[in-house]
Protein backbone atom coordinates (compact mmCIF):
# COMPACT_ATOMS: atom_id res chain seq x y z
CA UNK A 1 0.00 0.00 0.00
CA UNK A 2 1.43 3.34 -1.03
CA UNK A 3 -0.23 6.59 -0.06
CA UNK A 4 0.97 10.16 -0.43
CA UNK A 5 0.00 12.89 2.01
CA UNK A 6 -2.25 15.55 0.53
CA UNK A 7 0.53 18.11 1.05
CA UNK A 8 2.57 16.17 -1.57
CA UNK A 9 -0.18 15.75 -4.17
CA UNK A 10 0.90 17.22 -7.50
CA UNK A 11 4.56 16.46 -6.83
CA UNK A 12 6.62 13.60 -8.30
CA UNK A 13 6.67 11.77 -4.95
CA UNK A 14 4.12 9.08 -5.90
CA UNK A 15 5.99 8.37 -9.14
CA UNK A 16 9.28 8.08 -7.26
CA UNK A 17 7.79 5.76 -4.64
CA UNK A 18 6.19 3.58 -7.30
CA UNK A 19 9.37 3.38 -9.36
CA UNK A 20 11.46 2.52 -6.30
CA UNK A 21 8.97 -0.12 -5.18
CA UNK A 22 8.92 -1.75 -8.63
CA UNK A 23 12.72 -1.77 -8.76
CA UNK A 24 12.90 -3.40 -5.32
CA UNK A 25 10.36 -6.04 -6.38
CA UNK A 26 12.37 -6.73 -9.55
CA UNK A 27 15.57 -7.07 -7.49
CA UNK A 28 13.74 -9.61 -5.32
CA UNK A 29 12.89 -11.66 -8.41
CA UNK A 30 9.28 -10.62 -8.95
CA UNK A 31 8.05 -9.90 -12.45
CA UNK A 32 4.73 -8.26 -11.58
CA UNK A 33 2.88 -6.43 -8.83
CA UNK A 34 -0.79 -6.32 -7.93
CA UNK A 35 -2.48 -3.13 -6.78
CA UNK A 36 -5.97 -1.96 -5.98
CA UNK A 37 -7.25 1.42 -7.08
CA UNK A 38 -10.61 3.00 -6.45
CA UNK A 39 -12.42 3.81 -9.68
CA UNK A 40 -12.99 7.34 -8.35
CA UNK A 41 -9.28 8.01 -7.79
CA UNK A 42 -8.30 9.66 -11.09
CA UNK A 43 -4.81 10.59 -9.88
CA UNK A 44 -3.99 7.00 -8.94
CA UNK A 45 -5.39 5.69 -12.21
CA UNK A 46 -3.19 8.19 -14.10
CA UNK A 47 -0.17 7.09 -12.05
CA UNK A 48 -0.81 3.44 -12.90
CA UNK A 49 -1.20 4.29 -16.58
CA UNK A 50 2.18 6.07 -16.51
CA UNK A 51 3.69 2.79 -15.31
CA UNK A 52 1.80 0.80 -17.99
CA UNK A 53 -0.38 -1.08 -15.50
CA UNK A 54 -3.19 -3.17 -16.92
CA UNK A 55 -6.63 -3.40 -15.36
CA UNK A 56 -7.53 -6.99 -14.56
CA UNK A 57 -10.76 -6.60 -12.59
CA UNK A 58 -12.80 -4.47 -10.27
CA UNK A 59 -11.99 -3.48 -6.72
CA UNK A 60 -14.54 -4.55 -4.15
CA UNK A 61 -14.68 -2.59 -0.94
CA UNK A 62 -15.83 -4.30 2.22
CA UNK A 63 -18.07 -2.24 4.45
CA UNK A 64 -17.08 -4.04 7.64
CA UNK A 65 -15.85 -1.80 10.46
CA UNK A 66 -12.47 -2.52 11.96
CA UNK A 67 -12.67 -3.85 15.51
CA UNK A 68 -11.32 -1.36 18.06
CA UNK A 69 -8.04 -2.34 19.72
CA UNK A 70 -8.24 -4.17 23.04
CA UNK A 71 -7.47 -2.02 26.04
CA UNK A 72 -5.93 -3.28 29.27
Amino acid sequence: FIAVARSHWGTPLADRLTARTLLMLKDLGHDRATTAVRASNAASIALHKRFHAEATGDMVQLAKPVDPPMTA
